[in-house]
């Protein structure tokens, strides 16, 4: 197991700049921090040698994409069959946007992104349906996204 290596409360303060608005500058951040822009790059490479920032990511609308379709579906998979596995074998479909091994009555959940419904029901049709793994799985249409939190300011 890794050994964690605390951050102090600049690293925390530099992180909630990032995570409030990801294409900040570091000589922007090193302005609102008071510090240097050579210690906000310093902080930074340390954060990510730690493991704590993994990347960047972008906000995208979906649907000026075309792709205006967010479903949700719950996968409960035949005893001793791996999650990790079933999730391996479905990744290559692009619809699949989201996969998390799941605790409960359902093994996996994955969150999907479909231009149109007959394409979503394709993949229902082609691939849940045909694998044998799967006991049962429920479909979720998500009518609204009310709150998307990508940007849980830290604190201590």
């Amino acid at each position: 197991m890794e050994k964690f290596q605390p951050i102090d409360d600049l690293d925390l303060e530099i992180l909630n700049y990032l995570i409030s608005d990801g294409r900040m500058s570091y000589l922007d951040v090193a302005r609102q921090c008071n510090i240097s822009g050579s210690t906000v790059h310093l902080r930074i490479n340390k954060l990510e040698q730690l493991g704590i920032i993994k990347g960047c990511s972008l906000e995208v609308d979906y649907e000026k994409l075309g792709v205006p379709f967010c479903v949700f579906l719950l996968i409960k998979l035949k005893p001793g069959y791996s999650p990790r596995e079933f999730i391996e074998s479905i990744l290559q479909n692009n619809m699949v946007a989201e996969a998390n091994n799941m605790l409960g009555e359902y093994n996996v959940l994955l969150k999907l992104r479909a231009p149109s419904l007959p394409l979503f029901r394709a993949f229902i049709d082609n691939t849940i349906s045909n694998c044998h793994d799967i006991v049962r799985y429920e479909v979720l249409f998500s009518i609204e996204e009310m709150v998307k939190r990508p940007k849980i300011l830290l604190n201590r």
